[in-house]
């Protein structure tokens, strides 16, 4: 049982083979994630967050340990509930928009819905436009990615992640290919999500970006060596 807890982690190591030697990613993590936060994950290259963000959304799995979302225990998991938990609770925001090149923004942000019964189709289309809306796109929703800039793409994205209601989303260097203004207003919309209730965890290189977090976790060489719940925490750079 996870209590109150979204995401509980107990006893998390990760090893890779590099050839014939084993490389640990993590070690002996243990970590609650409770609904409602917004987490960010920082710490030098190499130092596991982003194996840290794949374990949590089951894209990964551990060497040792339990990973648990609510109260399933995902690292056991057959591959087909194991999608199906994906689809359902867990989204995932990129550097990349990863956008189809030739699907406008609102036929993008329908993909997660893209298997179903033509009957809802028109259903799924104003869901769609209203997460645009939310992400401030309303008005660009039949752009192709190529007429969006960077920014616009990356809103495109998240309103796609917005689209099966997640409980959680993962968020890898999100604002890593935009210029300074256009990531503090991703931050800005990461920010409003997060007040509406929905959980963030965020990895970043970028003390300005964790900034906005209320809870900052710093990893290095696979240990967690720091977590706040302190927002005003003076982050250094790692």
């Amino acid at each position: 049982m996870v209590n109150d807890g979204i995401v509980l982690l107990k006893n998390i190591s990760k090893q890779y083979k590099i050839g014939e030697s084993p490389v640990a990613a993590l070690n002996n993590v243990s970590l609650e994630i409770k609904t409602g936060e917004y987490i960010a994950v920082m710490g030098p290259s190499g130092s596991g967050k982003s194996t840290l963000l794949n374990i949590l959304g089951g894209i990964d799995f551990p060497t040792e340990g339990e990973v648990y979302i609510g109260n399933t225990r995902i690292d056991n998991l057959s591959e087909k509930a194991l999608l199906n938990l994906r689809r359902s609770k867990v989204a995932y925001i990129f550097q990349e928009a990863r956008l189809l090149s030739s699907l406008t923004a609102i036929e993008n942000v329908m993909l997660p819905f893209a298997f179903r019964p033509v009957k809802g189709k028109a259903k799924d289309k104003e869901y769609a436009l209203k997460m645009l809306e939310k992400v401030g796109l309303g008005k660009r929703a039949t752009h192709l990615p190529h007429q969006l800039s960077g920014g616009e793409a990356q809103r495109v994205s998240i309103a796609r992640a917005l689209m099966n209601d997640p409980a959680i989303i993962l968020a890898d260097e999100p604002t890593g290919n935009l210029d300074s203004k256009t990531g503090e207003e991703i931050m800005d919309l990461f920010a409003n999500l997060n007040s509406e209730g929905l959980t963030i965890v965020m990895v970043t290189h970028d003390p300005q970006k964790a900034s906005h977090a209320k809870r900052v976790i710093r990893l290095r060489d696979g240990e967690v060596i720091e977590d706040t719940y302190n927002h005003k925490f003076v982050i250094c750079e790692v």
